[in-house]
């Protein structure tokens, strides 16, 4: 299984839509933004991150699990719809994207 990829669904827009992290998603971030892949991750520390990372991300999460259905909303209507959603909702999906980050060899094995 591929160590880079999470799904969920959520309530954002006014109806049910699913949040699917991996590499299209990836691959449409790094596109966004003009990075690498070696840079992804860098985008995302508390120094670099911006509210229009934070957007774009959830945003093309939101584009690769609407690719079969179509993407009906841009950034900005994502932008509108994290701003009604509660803190407690957006942990939820940003704990989605944490466990579809890759892991370090030695993270999640016992130690001993």
């Amino acid at each position: 299984m591929n160590a880079f990829r999470g799904e969920t669904s959520v309530e954002m827009g006014g109806k049910a839509r699913v949040l699917k992290f991996g590499t299209n998603a990836t691959a449409l971030f790094c596109q966004m933004h003009g990075i690498g892949l070696g840079d992804f991750a860098s985008y995302f520390s508390p120094e670099k991150m911006t509210p229009a990372h934070y957007r774009d991300l959830i945003y093309c999460a939101l584009a690769s699990g609407a690719r079969k259905t179509g993407v009906d909303f841009s950034k900005e209507d994502v932008g509108d719809w994290l701003d009604d959603m509660t803190e407690e909702q957006i942990a939820g999906v940003f704990d989605v994207f944490s466990q579809s980050s890759p892991k370090g060899q030695d993270e999640g094995k016992p130690k001993g």
